[in-house]
């Protein structure tokens, strides 16, 4: 129902719109994409806008300038989903990597939105994460539908998330 959704954004769904939607020509998109972020109900954790930063263009640039209301913690209990999902998905993360990865902040985010008090606050609606990631069956990392399957937790592209919210253009 359009208005009344949480979106929980991955790394890959907005490296996905900048390239297939970039700003000088989907100008309204990003711009809805800014009001869903006005109303609470586009968020990521902020490891989201390091990965981002992994590359400084003007989506890392976009990103920066929405650091607090796009990326934010929500709790102290974030951690603790995280460890608890990454007990049963060790392979979410590489774990050769030194630095934090999103995918597990991402659906531990999304939980707390769904399962959390602030979940009252946000109307009842359904919590969705975003991403483009595809289930893989014979891939060695997990990837997130597979751990939002576990959990119960919906999971939609960006596109999908546009029809949800009734977007024309």
């Amino acid at each position: 129902m359009p208005g009344n959704s949480f979106y929980v954004i991955d790394s890959s769904s907005l490296i996905d719109m900048k390239m297939y939607y970039p700003m000088t020509v989907f100008r309204s998109l990003w711009v809805r994409c800014d009001s869903l972020i006005a109303e609470g109900r586009l968020c990521a954790p902020p490891v989201v806008l390091e990965e981002l930063e992994q590359k400084d263009d003007e989506l890392t640039e976009w990103a920066r300038g929405r650091n607090g209301a796009l990326f934010h913690l929500d709790s102290s209990d974030l951690m603790g989903r995280v460890s608890e999902i990454l007990g049963v998905f060790p392979n979410l993360i590489n774990s050769n990597l030194d630095r934090e990865q999103a995918d597990p902040f991402v659906i531990a985010m999304a939980l707390e939105k769904r399962e959390g008090p602030q979940q009252m606050l946000c109307g009842g609606g359904d919590v969705y994460v975003v991403t483009e990631e595809k289930n893989n069956r014979n891939g060695n990392k997990t990837k997130i539908p597979k751990v939002c399957d576990h959990f119960g937790l919906p999971y939609i592209s960006m596109v999908d998330m546009m029809v949800n919210e009734g977007w024309e253009f």
